[in-house]
């Protein structure tokens, strides 16, 4: 499986891929991303594709994200 996250380069070559797509976590908000445990489910699944996580890595947008930046 291979993890691409918000701002990181797309593979040249997909066969196949997942977007997660639904609420994040925004600045101010506690709690953890829902999609670390998605990614978790489809490794114990075996997935083989691209999963896109439209999040910085690590789960959480910096202090400066705005969804009217994005």
């Amino acid at each position: 499986m291979k993890i691409i996250y918000a701002q990181q380069a797309i593979p040249n070559q997909i066969s196949k891929s997942i977007f997660l797509a639904g609420p994040s976590l925004r600045p101010g908000q506690e709690g953890i991303s829902w999609r670390i445990k998605a990614i978790e489910i489809l490794e114990t699944l075996e997935y083989d594709g691209v999963v896109f996580v439209p999040e910085f890595e690590g789960g959480k947008f910096d202090d400066n994200f705005g969804s009217e930046e994005h």
